[in-house]
């Protein structure tokens, strides 16, 4: 099959530094039995009651987008986790659930971080340089 060339749209994405946590993930790739741990990814399948969780609410058609902070059940029950094994007393407004980690620190850092301000950097992130700078509207 022949491929046409296209020219670029933008040369922003190839001036991007590359993430070194993207090269240690490509050199576990390539190591038999390597225990990856570099972006969180366990070495255990899911377990099964999780999945069926999973399917049950597929089949119910519950796969849409949640609020923002997460769903309301989940987080009333983290919020008794918090109390019962914890000792923590949180009410469920300050309770935000995210999609990974990496979201969760980003989110905690904007929430102390003065627009203008910078973090400090580290060579194995995941995201981009710029998520390490808030700017205006961030």
């Amino acid at each position: 099959m022949a491929t046409i060339p296209l020219p670029a749209i933008a040369s922003g994405p190839a001036e991007a530094a590359h993430s070194g946590i993207r090269e240690v993930v490509n050199l576990a790739l390539a190591t038999p039995g390597c225990i990856r741990l570099e972006v969180g990814e366990p070495n255990f399948s899911t377990p099964s009651h999780i999945v069926e969780a999973a399917v049950e609410f597929a089949r119910k058609g519950q796969v849409k987008y949640t609020a923002t902070a997460g769903l309301m059940s989940l987080r009333e029950r983290l919020m008794a986790k918090l109390d019962r094994v914890n000792g923590i007393k949180a009410g469920v407004m300050n309770i935000n659930c995210t999609v990974g980690g990496v979201g969760g620190i980003a989110g905690a850092i904007a929430a102390v971080l003065e627009p203008g301000g910078r973090t400090s950097s580290s060579p194995s992130r995941a995201k981009s340089r710029s998520s390490s700078r808030r700017g205006p509207g961030c």
